[in-house]
């Protein structure tokens, strides 16, 4: 039998299971109320009959797994009787729960009352569930065990499958221990295995990818007719898997935050594309005009993709939405598909912004979640794989990740499948020079583009697809476009003069200012206009910031001259043009913009996703002092100051910055305003050395924007604890420490860290437990104590500036408490009861090769590892501690040796540990500490603290 037809077995059975624990849970729920409607009884009594059709399947299924599989007969065979054990019990005990058609509630017609002859009680239903577990643990694993036998038989076979084998066989390899587990009846939710479970079965379903045609559904696995119970029984299972499948793909929201920002064109410009009044047909040099070459292609059956080119700041965004939304696109695209539907797909890459707003995958999650949300019933076709995973690992299981070549394929299913039911697909691109993966001076970056290229051609190539894509000039697209593929294009600059002198005649001369001082001296603001046009050169956005500046001026100042004498400052160049806007500011505003401008930099560097309006209004404080930033759900909880509160942000960045961050346009529905960049070349130029040099030195003396932004996070702890969002919660915390400790150490910051860090509540920190902290790390926890205040935390995240402010108040803090006593046990293990700040400090990061825990979030793995940064910030925190008076004892050299024997060599973990065996063993430990130090981690900066995508997306609930 083939592995995947093994899986597809397990998938059966976990079918069962999930019917059967939810029927048992609501048949308890309708006999613990005294009161119902009868039709739920009815309902539940009918389900005996679809579970007995789930019971009988999986047990042929089971049963043809074990002889297939002489190793597994007997465990196959004995999870076969246990299915059938647990349909028998089930339905006797639904046979019992009946009517009582006698009831005076009965005849009443509004109440009835339940009987039941058998006794179903809390007790019972517990030890139900933990059958059905030992059911699900027994067919997993002897499934995978099949998986694995079967995979190894074809690793030689293409590289691919090689490749997905050696997958399959690592995560196999760390599961030996939960073999054995479930061998001795063990749950594996007890002996931590859940997760390397899920990552087993997501490995194996791999095999998927490698054995199918990517334009047919799999024939090797057929799912389950449907994986929820009949409607008219009223016991759902699970959700769609379209809606997973959607849900697992992202925010769309997120998605569409750029086009969103995306000003529409002014009244009137760019109509050139779409007008039908088209003078003469070809330009100076005799070749078709551009704007009719693009609309001949719209709808033609041409075969190529379009590219729209052009300077920065030129326009080229605002063309590709003013494309999209225009009402002739669909009657020129029917021109091209003839009776075909058409589907429209967008995207807008976006390099300031997030993870999904700039990379590939993000671009690919966004097709994808456009597309599919047309033809939900795709879903399975498209995506086989990740239902196989849904259908055996559970509903409730965390989504893998998304990967490039996964998506590729999938898009290419559906792009298959879609062109099969006489749908067109028409895809419009912008920005392909803002993917985060491409850099113009480095050709060794451009493989991951080349790939990014390729797909876009093959799915405009293969599946009969209109393309249009955007980017500036650059050499490595003009190759790609007009010398390899002979594309269409069209130059930006060189059409856009009409509609720079629309934009102005009707702009700049709409000022009431501007027409009095036009009256007076009109041979002034004549030529004004004139050399404005002629300036521009096709850059719109220097026309906007421009006309922006004359319009201020002529408000206060509306002599002719004082608004001449202003034109004639502003710089040609778009970049100098920001330079001037800045210095245009007052020193006042300059000194608000620069927190402003540091404050959303820092987000950025931090935080993956926009900055909210709310969030910045909070972080932008007024009062250097304050301790406390109340989080609006709190203090403000009417919807309209929220609303007030993001307008007034939005007045105060448009005062204090000139329009070069910007607040996005109030959203439909609860979509926060959020902040960012007015284009990438403002992004651009505040980055340049030399700029945001000049913005510090404007700024707040000393100004640190990490501190408010910390203190903002405290505050969201707070609610976030409340509404009961924990694993969201326990991400906020764990950035909170984190980014706490790259806060520069100084008195000041140390005070302040201190007051923010202690206005947590410390029942926050309870509620997570002790696993966030000493899960996985060489730290045994049982029968131990700790400091469950914030400073354990801060330890364990080596955030020594809040640590050095803790011990400066109270020294004692850095002894170990005597704890709860354990001395016995203790003593054997020549270990204290008690773990101290030193012992945390030291090794409460995750080691390398350490296995997962029970539901650990895949993101808290990885920001736990030891990086050279958090290497250097451990090491600086153990100086800390050391010179207040802890000592490395000799259970923690144990642990040190085990440490460096167990990592791979050469490694962070090694290094480390081997760094700290050497100082241990020296008297002189404080004096050479700084020295051992920067030889082991040399020139390790503040930026290269984390990897800014370590955590995973998530909105700062308003």
């Amino acid at each position: 039998m083939d592995p995947l037809s093994a899986l597809s077995v397990a998938a059966t059975v976990v079918a069962f299971i999930d019917f059967g624990a939810k029927v048992a849970n609501t048949s308890f729920e309708v006999r613990a109320s005294i009161t119902g409607q009868p039709p739920e009884v009815v309902k539940l009594a009918a389900s005996s009959t679809y579970l007995s059709s789930l019971a009988s399947r999986a047990r042929d299924q089971v049963k043809g797994l074990g002889q297939s599989y002489p190793r597994q007969a007997e465990s196959f065979e004995h999870i076969a009787a246990e299915c059938a054990n647990a349909e028998k019990e089930l339905k006797h005990y639904l046979n019992k729960l009946t009517v009582n058609p006698t009831s005076k509630w009965t005849r009443a017609g509004s109440r009835f009352v339940v009987s039941v002859y058998a006794v179903w009680n809390e007790k019972d239903l517990k030890e139900w569930q933990r059958r059905l577990d030992g059911i699900r643990d027994q067919i997993m694993m002897n499934v995978l065990m099949c998986v694995w036998d079967e995979a190894k038989k074809t690793s030689s076979q293409t590289e691919h499958i090689r490749q997905t084998v050696t997958r399959i066989e690592t995560v196999m390899k760390a599961m030996e221990e939960d073999f054995k587990g479930v061998g001795e009846n063990r749950r594996l939710t007890e002996n931590a295995g859940q997760t390397r479970v899920n990552a087993a079965i997501w490995a194996s379903t791999g095999l998927i990818d490698v054995t199918m045609d990517s334009t047919a559904a799999p024939p090797m696995y057929t799912p389950l007719p449907t994986n929820e119970a009949p409607q008219d029984l009223g016991v759902e299972v699970r959700s769609p898997f379209w809606q997973r499948l959607l849900s697992s793909l992202g925010d769309i929201g997120e998605m569409d935050a750029r086009a969103n920002r995306i000003k529409t064109a002014f009244p009137n410009t760019f109509e050139w594309l779409f007008g039908n009044g088209c003078g003469d047909l070809k330009s100076k040099d005799g070749s078709e005009r551009p704007e009719l070459s693009f609309r001949r292609w719209l709808s033609s059956k041409e075969e190529t993709i379009f590219w729209i080119t052009g300077l920065p700041a030129s326009g080229k965004s605002t063309l590709m939405k003013f494309i999209t939304n225009h009402p002739s696109l669909s009657e020129r695209l029917r021109e091209w598909a003839g009776e075909d539907e058409v589907y429209v797909a967008k995207f807008y890459f976006w390099n300031p912004g997030s993870k999904a707003q700039k990379s590939r995958v993000g671009l690919l999650r966004s097709l994808l979640h456009q597309l599919l949300s047309r033809n939900r019933e795709l879903a399975e076709v498209v995506a086989p794989r990740r239902r196989l995973f849904f259908d055996i690992a559970g509903n409730h299981a965390q989504a893998p990740e998304w990967e490039w070549t996964e998506l590729r394929e999938c898009i290419f299913r559906l792009a298959s499948q879609l062109k099969s039911k006489n749908v067109r697909l028409a895809l419009f691109i912008d920005g392909l020079d803002e993917y985060e993966g491409f850099v113009q001076e480095r050709p060794e970056t451009h493989q991951l583009t080349d790939e990014m290229v390729s797909f876009l051609a093959d799915l405009q190539s293969n599946f009969n697809a209109k393309l249009c894509v955007s980017s500036r000039p650059l050499n490595y697209f003009r190759d790609k476009f007009i010398k390899s593929m002979s594309c269409p294009s069209l130059t930006m600059q060189q059409l856009t003069q009409p509609d720079i002198d629309l934009y102005v005649d009707k702009r700049l001369l709409s000022s009431h200012a501007i027409q009095v001082a036009r009256e007076i001296e009109p041979e002034i603001i004549n030529k004004l206009v004139s050399n404005l046009k002629t300036k521009a050169r096709g850059v719109f956005l220097w026309v906007v910031l421009v006309v922006e500046q004359l319009l201020l001026t002529a408000e206060d100042d509306p002599h002719s001259s004082s608004i001449l004498r202003v034109f004639n400052s502003l710089p040609d160049d778009l970049n100098k043009l920001y330079d001037t806007i800045q210095d245009q500011i007052s020193p006042e505003k300059q000194l608000r913009a620069s927190r402003l401008y540091q404050l959303v930099m820092e987000w950025k560097r931090t935080w993956n996703g926009q900055m909210e309006a709310i969030f910045l209004w909070l972080a932008d404080e007024e009062d250097p002092d304050a301790q406390e930033y109340p989080w609006p759900m709190k203090k403000y909880p009417e919807p309209e100051k929220h609303k007030a509160i993001g307008e007034q942000t939005m007045r105060v960045v448009e005062g204090c910055t000139r329009g070069i961050l910007q607040v996005s346009d109030a959203a439909s529905g609860s979509e926060p305003r959020t902040i960012d960049f007015l284009h990438k070349t403002t992004y651009d130029w505040l980055r340049e050395v030399s700029n945001w040099e000049r913005i510090l030195e404007n700024g707040p003396p000393g100004y640190q924007p990490i501190i408010p932004i910390l203190a903002v996070l405290v505050s969201h702890a707070h609610s976030l604890a409340s509404s009961k969002k924990y694993s969201v919660l326990k991400q906020c915390i764990s950035r909170i420490f984190m980014l706490a400790g790259e806060v520069p150490d100084s008195p000041e910051s140390r005070a302040r860290l201190v007051a923010i860090i202690d206005g947590m509540d410390v029942q926050h920190l309870k509620v997570l437990g002790r696993n966030s902290i000493f899960l996985q790390t060489a730290v045994p926890v049982e029968n131990r104590t700790y400091d469950e205040s914030p400073i354990t935390w801060a330890a364990a995240w080596a955030c020594h500036p809040y640590i050095r402010g803790k011990l400066e108040r109270d020294p004692s803090l850095v002894l170990a408490s005597p704890g709860r006593s354990s001395f016995g046990f203790f003593a054997k293990k020549g270990r204290p009861p008690h773990i101290s700040l030193l012992e945390t400090a030291m090794f409460a990061y995750r080691r390398l090769g350490s296995r997962t825990g029970p539901g650990d979030d895949r993101w808290f793995n990885d920001v736990r590892k030891l990086n050279a940064w958090q290497a250097s910030q451990r090491l600086e925190t153990i100086k800390l501690l050391l010179g207040k008076g802890a000592r490395i004892e000799g259970y923690m050299r144990e642990a040190l040796r085990a440490a460096m024997k167990d990592a791979p060599k050469d490694s962070t973990e090694a290094e480390y540990a081997k760094l700290l065996l050497e100082l241990a063993g020296r008297r002189d430990i404080l004096e050479c500490f700084d020295e051992r130090r920067r030889k082991a981690f040399p020139d390790v900066k503040v930026w290269e603290a984390h990897d800014e995508w370590q955590f995973p997306e998530y909105k700062i609930d308003t």
